[in-house]
């Protein structure tokens, strides 16, 4: 059992929340229209955290317990790609399994399985969009694609992928252009469909655009190097993040991945001399998929704050489970399972780096210590703006939580500031207040 709990994924299950996971527990208790209003001046829409309100109402705010809604989408996405990879494209019980070990040794999808965010929902809403596209349920379709909206904003970048494939698709099909016919075959085939998510969501947008927290500090996501754009495949695949020290090759990786790419595509081009629509295929639209929306974050984070970080692209990431079922249609299944085997066995050396340092810290110790120390009448005193929402969570006294150092103005919005009350932010402590300090070095808290 202790090798269960230490040496596999379950290991996130049970540690402390980190800050955005506390954000996400508080944000989910507040009154309705208060947390729309605080979604609306923050990053993320509201979706999640309704669904959270739920939740929590239902089995508790403790950390398995709001977990366990990430496992939920975790187990969706599974049962979703099962049911269409068995119904739709026929898979036996052999294929049926390599798939299944893909999915369960997914770094990024188990990584995210275990955290109180919205990015597990993200990816099942995003996979669900693109197959209602290829089973043509268009009503399924803009269902799923407006729930990935207000979980996510990047399910923006799904959408445009898949408007660039239905552009392209058309293009490819289309005897002679003419843009006029071009562009009603374009709204006939599923321009009504993106029309309608668009008049959906736009009352959100513009209620987002008319309350956000514009702010003049940097943000804090790092510009992504030529070689960490390079390795793309390889960071969608595991969700590596520079900020976790996790020392790891991604270009194997990468390579094994585009090979697998390249494999699965090159067969539906084999006869692009005798027939043009052949170029008609699903592995194309894995590629504008998987890639699209990286390729668009890269290039807007050069000119502009940077939005490369692998967990808000993890709407990407399941297209690798497709890219493995289109390579497992051929005939040829023993050459196939053998690459497959190879991507599967480093991205299981990258997991088990992953279980070993990319663990959160122990911060419940931290504030039961702290918590030993306060009087009733002790506030606590934070060095750094970052621990507020964890503060307010595990602090017995979380309305006594106070940001020392720096004034309210000066707080950059990404920390959550839309639910940082001004009057809890000061740049020196009340002579008059007695409490605890929690260094930004983690250092023994005491009374002062």
């Amino acid at each position: 059992m202790d090798l269960l709990l230490t040496k596999t994924p379950l290991i996130w299950l049970f540690q402390s929340y980190w800050r955005d996971e506390a954000f996400s527990v508080i944000l989910a208790q507040k009154p309705f229209l208060e947390l729309l209003n605080i979604s609306a001046k923050d990053f993320s829409p509201p979706l999640y955290y309704l669904a959270l309100k739920v939740w929590i109402n239902i089995f508790g705010s403790n950390e398995i317990a709001t977990r366990s809604l990430s496992i939920l989408a975790f187990v969706a996405l599974a049962t979703t790609l099962f049911i269409y990879f068995r119904r739709v494209e026929k898979f036996d019980l052999l294929r049926l399994l390599i798939i299944g070990l893909t999915i369960l040794s997914s770094p990024i999808l188990t990584y995210y399985a275990f955290e109180t965010r919205m990015y597990s929902w993200a990816a099942f809403f995003a996979t669900c969009s693109w197959i209602a596209l290829f089973t043509n349920k268009k009503r399924v379709f803009v269902i799923v694609s407006l729930l990935g909206l207000y979980t996510h904003y990047f399910q923006a970048l799904i959408l445009v992928s898949q408007l660039v494939f239905i552009i392209w698709d058309e293009f490819v099909k289309a005897d002679k252009i003419n843009f006029k016919t071009f562009l009603k075959s374009i709204y006939k085939s599923w321009g009504a469909q993106f029309l309608t998510v668009f008049l959906l969501f736009a009352p959100w947008a513009l209620f987002v655009a008319s309350n956000h927290i514009s702010s003049t500090s940097s943000f804090w996501i790092k510009k992504p190097t030529l070689e960490l754009v390079l390795n793309t495949p390889a960071i969608l695949v595991t969700g590596y993040e520079r900020d976790f020290n996790i020392k790891y090759g991604l270009f194997g990786i990468s390579t094994l991945l585009y090979i697998l790419i390249v494999t699965s595509c090159i067969k539906n081009f084999e006869d692009i001399k005798t027939s043009f629509t052949r170029l008609k295929t699903k592995p194309v639209a894995y590629v504008f998929w998987f890639f699209l929306p990286a390729m668009f974050v890269g290039i807007l984070s050069l000119f502009g704050p940077s939005l490369y970080l692998p967990r808000y692209l993890i709407v990407s990431s399941p297209a690798l489970f497709f890219f493995v079922a289109s390579e497992l249609k051929n005939k040829r299944l023993l050459p196939s399972a053998f690459l497959i085997t190879i991507i599967l066995l480093q991205i299981a050396n990258y997991q088990n780096l992953q279980i070993k340092n990319r663990t959160k810290e122990n911060l419940r110790h931290v504030f039961t210590k702290i918590n030993n120390q306060a009087g009733k009448n002790d506030v606590l005193y934070l060095e750094s703006e970052l621990d507020f929402h964890l503060a307010k969570h595990y602090f017995k006294y979380p309305e006594r939580v106070y940001v020392v150092g720096k004034p309210y103005s000066e707080l950059p919005s990404y920390v959550g500031k839309a639910m940082i009350p001004e009057q809890n932010v000061s740049v020196s402590r009340p002579d008059e207040e007695t409490g605890v300090w929690l260094k930004s070095d983690r250092s023994t808290p005491a009374i002062d």
